[in-house]
């Protein structure tokens, strides 16, 4: 069985969502998590649309783990009050990775330019276009800081973050991003689960 919606592409030249099979349809509302990048010295198989789906399928089908998928999943309890699964929560959420590039090996660190150059910025766009999220996680700090902010969002200044000094004070709290219409999505930033300022019981 399938935990995730049949793949649909929204750009042939970049890995694209992957959209659980019941998201909106749980505890969880319509929750996007946006990662950074995907890790591979593959540059060509990054680029694949369904290079995003297929591994998420896996980490439900208990083929494959991965640390971060685990806790992020961990961050977020089911109506029974446990913390979810890898395999219960990602049917039930979004989830992307910003950069269309990879990083060749962990906690790499990309040139600033590259979160705001306009393919990044316009997919982002799009992806909250059309998914249509009612909350968004963006896990990373630099990713936070340089989320794109045009069309500019609202801030959201009764939801404080959980981010240190290193911060602006218009950082540290959450933002409504259009998604079309009249509808927004809040969009809140943590630091990324492989970072050691990561506490995941203090979220």
């Amino acid at each position: 069985m399938n935990g995730l919606r049949d793949f649909k592409e929204l750009d042939p030249d970049r890995h694209n969502p992957a959209v659980g099979i019941n998201f909106g349809n749980s505890n969880l509302g319509k929750l996007l998590i946006v990662g950074e990048s995907h890790y591979s010295e593959d540059a060509d198989l990054i680029r694949q649309p369904k290079f995003t789906h297929n591994p998420i399928e896996m980490i439900i089908q208990g083929e494959e783990r991965i640390p971060y998928f685990t806790k992020v999943a961990g961050l977020f309890p089911n109506p029974d009050g446990e913390f979810y699964s890898p395999a219960k929560f990602y049917p039930r959420v979004a989830f992307y990775n910003y950069l269309p590039d990879s990083f060749a090996k962990a906690r790499e660190r990309f040139k600033t330019d590259l979160y705001r150059a306009s393919l990044a910025v316009e997919f982002f766009y799009k992806v909250l276009n059309e998914i249509k999220p009612t909350h968004v996680l963006v896990t990373g700090g630099t990713l936070w800081r340089y989320l794109p902010s045009d069309p500019e969002p609202k801030p959201a200044t009764n939801l404080r973050l959980l981010l240190n000094s290193e911060f602006d004070e218009c950082e540290k709290h959450a933002w409504l991003y259009p998604t079309g219409g009249d509808d927004y999505a809040l969009v809140a930033g943590i630091y990324h689960p492989s970072s050691h300022s990561f506490k995941a019981r203090e979220i």
